[in-house]
């Protein structure tokens, strides 16, 4: 096989398939193969996930460092390097 291609596209009728992209190809006879998309997941926006996640952390009770804990351990960690 020279070259693949994957693409997506809809199947309009038995014999007719509309790509969503064009193929820079010359008229050949080529193969197809057919993979149903059943359930394509959309991608769920950072809001929505960054929410979902405060949920998360408010029903476990977690506690976020405090400021003066992140800047010391990154004090330590700057330590390190030296």
């Amino acid at each position: 096989m020279e070259n693949a291609y994957i693409l997506t596209g809809n199947l309009k009728s038995p014999r007719i398939i509309e790509l969503d992209e064009s193929l820079n190809l010359s008229i050949q006879k080529i193969r197809v193969i057919i993979e149903p998309i059943s359930s394509v997941k959309k991608k769920q926006s950072l809001l929505l996930t960054l929410s979902k996640i405060q949920a998360m952390q408010e029903k476990r009770k977690f506690i976020p460092p405090l400021k003066e804990e992140i800047d010391s351990y990154i004090s330590k960690l700057g330590d390190d390097w030296n």
